[in-house]
């Protein structure tokens, strides 16, 4: 850490970033090796690709389940 408080700032930053980055890399690393763990001599691609698709997507956009969404605020009479 720097002598002030923005530089520590800065480098938090800076870290969590690089975190951000390498997580996609290696979540999609364990899932392909899962797959040809469980699945040997078969082609999984497809399915470790979709599979990261979808919660790549799912924890960027910070989707709401449907269920929540639809819950009524207040009460009615």
């Amino acid at each position: 850490m720097g002598h002030r408080p923005l530089d520590g700032l800065r480098d938090f930053v800076r870290d969590q970033k690089e975190v951000l980055q390498i997580w996609p890399e290696d979540a999609a690393s364990r899932v392909r090796e899962y797959l040809a763990e469980k699945y040997p001599g078969q082609d999984m691609t497809r399915v470790s690709e979709s599979s990261m698709r979808r919660l790549t997507n799912s924890v960027s956009t910070h989707e709401t389940p449907a269920h929540e969404q639809k819950q009524p605020h207040g009460i009615r009479v």
